[in-house]
């Protein structure tokens, strides 16, 4: 069983159940209040997102995203629903891609897991609005961030990230 579970198959298999799950409620075309907001700001150019959108806390590229699928699709409610939800799967591809890699199988498949099956995560996954881009966004930054202090603190290695050491050199870790 140990084998079944640690192998990619496993993982890619747990990633497009999960996909599914998010998935079975993009579907519909209910808007709520704040999605009205982004489907309206969608409607304006980018030069006018981005003056309408700057006492907004939310990130100006995701209204350009939407912008640009509206241009493409039109007004689509299911389209900007499945773009929100690509947001919520491709966090969870990254426990495959590089939890996994960093931390070992078992913590990249939980980490997919979670990503993917978390009550609150389902829910905010088909909202239109920037929640999964989001939290992708700062994920892989977090993920990017560890990885680069790792090549900070050990000496350069055979498979380690080279340019990162390279430009590391000389330089010292802040937190240790």
């Amino acid at each position: 069983a140990h084998v079944r579970l640690s192998s990619s198959a496993f993982h890619i298999l747990l990633l497009v159940a999960g996909a599914a799950f998010l998935l079975t409620d993009a579907f519909h075309g209910n808007v709520w209040f704040d999605e009205s907001y982004s489907l309206g700001i969608a409607n304006h150019s980018f030069a006018d997102i981005w003056y309408y959108s700057s006492g907004d806390v939310h990130p100006v590229l995701i209204y350009w995203a939407l912008h640009v699928l509206n241009l493409v699709f039109g007004q689509n409610i299911t389209i900007y629903r499945l773009f929100t939800v690509a947001g919520a799967i491709a966090m969870a591809v990254l426990g495959y891609t590089h939890v996994r890699r960093d931390h070992g199988w078992a913590t990249g498949v939980l980490f997919s897991f979670f990503a993917l099956f978390t009550p609150y995560i389902a829910l905010m996954a088909v909202e239109i609005r920037m929640y999964s881009w989001a939290t992708f966004s700062v994920m892989l930054c977090a993920l990017t961030a560890w990885r680069i202090a790792c090549a900070l603190r050990e000496p350069a290695r055979e498979g380690s990230v080279a340019c990162v050491q390279k430009r590391a050199q000389g330089k010292r870790l802040l937190a240790g």
